[in-house]
Parts: C-alpha cells; structure tokens; sequence
C-alpha cells in the first residue's frame, strides 16, 4: 500500500490570481511637466578644400606629413618661482601668548603675519639669542652641577603664517643664528618678547 502525498513542487507554483494587480502609480499620472528634449546645436559644416587634379604631365603633389600642434607660448604670465610661492606655516602658541596675539590683531586690526612680522622688526637677534641660551648656574659647594634646560615650545594651541618663499628661507637662517629648536619657537618667542 502506497499513501499519495502531494509533490512539494507543487506548493512553490504561482497560484493563479482572480484579479489584476493593481498599478500604485496610475494616481500620479500628471503631476510632472513632460520631460524637454535638449538638441545639440548643430556643428558649422566645413568644407574640405577641393584638390585640384594634376593636369596632364604634372605630378601630383605629395602630400604633407601630419606634424603635432605646438602648444602657442604665452607670455601673459610668468612663471611662479619657489619665492613667489605662498604656503601656510603652523606656529603652535601657549593659550596665554594666544589670547595676547588676538588681542593685539583686535586692536591694530593687523594678521598674524603682519604682527609676525612686526614682532622680528623690533627685537633684536641678541634679545632672541638670549632667549635660547642660558649660562650654566655656578656649582654648588659640594653637589652635582645643574643641568642647563634650553627652553622650547611647548604644546599650544595651532595658528597658521601665509609666508612667501623668502620670509619661509629667512626664518630658517633666523633660526639657525639664534640657536631656536624650531621655527615655531621662534615665531613664539619673538612675539612674546614684543607683546609680553
């Protein structure tokens, strides 16, 4: 004795629908402009010239090699060179020499550049050097000598200098002669020996 059972093949088969679907965008029908067609203008006709036939007798006329378009020098603009060039210099200021910078540019309604460079033009490289250098403490009787700390930056708060190529190559030389340990602790200090 077998028992029929139903195929289960039979269960995943479309049932057959007694009604349409229903279209759930027929109400939208309208609502927007119909779509513009953009033709593009129509390219000017050009005319190749007409070769004339050599006559008879004549050879024909070779043609010319095809030779690249050199590009038309333009003497509009010159060059940039690597002095002409402006960037960005991050310069890191403790909060307290910040909030003097800002005070000073609310007021002399200057940039930090220009305060920058103000800043340099009144201090001198001796007043910048000592800034840099300390002079060993004396011995004391009996004990091990201190040790000499060069002061540095420390951390700050990021403010950015728009410095031409030239005043970017004159901070480095200013660097180098005043013994600073970067170029931003030496932008900081000059403005802090001028406005502190």
């Amino acid at each position: 004795m077998t028992i029929e059972r139903p195929h289960l093949a039979d269960a995943f088969k479309p049932q057959p629908t007694k009604k349409e679907p229903v279209d759930r965008s027929a109400g939208l029908a309208g609502l927007l402009p119909p779509p513009r067609r953009v033709t593009p203008p129509a390219a000017p006709a050009v005319e190749a010239p007409a070769e004339a036939a050599p006559a008879a007798g004549e050879k024909a006329p070779e043609p010319k090699p095809a030779t690249a378009k050199k590009p038309r020098a333009t003497a509009a603009r010159p060059q940039a060179t690597e002095t002409d060039v402006t960037s960005n210099v991050a310069v890191y200021l403790e909060p307290d020499l910040l909030e003097l910078v800002k005070t000073a540019r609310r007021t002399r309604g200057l940039n930090y550049d220009d305060l920058t460079v103000e800043a340099f033009a009144a201090i001198s490289d001796d007043t910048l050097r000592n800034h840099f250098t300390q002079t060993r403490t004396a011995q004391t009787s009996g004990g091990m000598p201190t040790r000499v700390r060069r002061p540095r930056g420390t951390s700050g708060i990021q403010i950015q200098l728009r410095l031409d190529g030239t005043q970017r190559a004159w901070l480095d030389q200013k660097q180098e002669e005043v013994g600073a340990p970067s170029r931003s602790a030496l932008v900081a200090a000059a403005l802090r020996l001028q406005l502190g």
